[in-house]
């Protein structure tokens, strides 16, 4: 499967997953007037420990790779200039997680008076996973009453969100703060959309489930990320070919 085949496989997994959280806030529902604390609990504790994961790869994002053995995503070069591989290719140095390039400009935040770049990514990714980790210890802790139509809301406003940063990645070009700002909302959302998956159904098998959509949510994104990157560098005259290895 070629890395557009597998976003556009993963968009649809995406959108089905939606599809069944909007499904199941409609189904018939237990007598419970209120979400139990407990389910509330054990649903805010799965989605902060998704956003602990989320928070660690933002950071490190090669840490999984390198628990399993596996090939880390993107290119290994070195601080600047362009450096050889093994068979004596160029590669390009890594600045904010990308290739030196001008082709990732949109995928990296200068920040300061040095200009220290930043991955966009990884930044919105970890803002988002520390606004989740908050708001899912908040909805935990603070009682709250919303009845069903803003359950609704904030279920099909959360997976609005999601959307517009999926969809928005898959066209190239847009600016780093765009791309950092949407990955961050990206997490608000899929945290709204847990939220009122649970609230409008009363169920915690629903609500995990919605904190397992999450996870495709995020997964999606990354894929689409990788898909990114193998077409810029396979549009690109240069011999570097960071991403094409």
């Amino acid at each position: 499967m070629t890395p557009r085949e597998r976003a556009a496989y993963y968009l649809v997994l995406s959108s089905v997953g939606a599809g069944l959280l909007a499904v199941a806030s409609y189904q018939p529902r237990g007598a419970l007037a209120i979400v139990d604390q407990l389910d509330r609990s054990i649903v805010a504790a799965a989605f902060a420990a998704v956003c602990v994961v989320g928070l660690s790869m933002a950071l490190s994002p090669n840490w999984i790779g390198r628990v399993f053995r596996q090939a880390p995503h993107g290119p290994q070069m070195g601080a600047v200039g362009l450096a050889e591989d093994d068979d004596g290719m160029p590669r390009r140095a890594r600045v904010g997680h990308h290739p030196d390039c001008e082709r990732f400009d949109g995928h990296r935040l200068r920040r300061g008076e040095r200009e220290r770049e930043l991955c966009a990514g990884c930044t919105g990714l970890a803002a988002g996973s520390v606004a989740g980790i908050a708001l899912a210890i908040a909805y935990s802790l603070v009682p709250l009453s919303i009845d069903d139509a803003w359950a609704r809301a904030m279920l099909f406003g959360g997976i609005a969100l999601v959307l517009a940063d999926l969809m928005t990645d898959i066209v190239p070009g847009r600016p780093a703060a765009v791309h950092a700002t949407l990955d961050a909302l990206m997490v608000v959302g899929a945290f709204m959309a847990t939220v009122g998956t649970l609230v409008s159904t009363r169920s915690l098998g629903y609500g995990l489930l919605a904190v397992l959509v999450a996870v495709m949510w995020a997964d999606t994104r990354v894929t689409l990320s990788a898909w990114r990157h193998v077409d810029a560098c396979g549009r690109c005259p240069e011999a570097c070919k960071a991403y094409l290895a």
